[in-house]
């Protein structure tokens, strides 16, 4: 009987332990879990910002292309310019 009850004491001390253990990993699980949830809320942060940079930086391309068009246009009629003062020279 004395050999039954010590068996049982190992066995609860032994389960007792594994619950222990569980708790700590689930405590640094919860742990972990808290630190992703930050981390993702950085990384939407960071998404928002570059979308941010990306619209700027499409408009700022889309400005600056129509500024060469319209320095090319410009090019074109100083060039028509330029040889119809000529030919009226020749």
């Amino acid at each position: 009987m004395e050999a039954q009850i010590l068996s049982l004491n190992k066995q609860m001390f032994e389960v007792s332990s594994d619950i222990q253990q569980k708790n700590i990993c689930h405590s640094e699980m919860v742990s972990h879990n808290h630190n992703i949830a930050k981390l993702e809320e950085q990384l939407n942060g960071y998404c928002k910002k570059v979308d941010v940079l990306v619209k700027e930086y499409s408009q700022m391309t889309s400005d600056l292309l129509l500024m060469v068009k319209d320095l090319f246009n410009k090019s074109i009629l100083v060039q028509i310019e330029n040889r119809q003062i000529l030919e009226k020279e020749v």
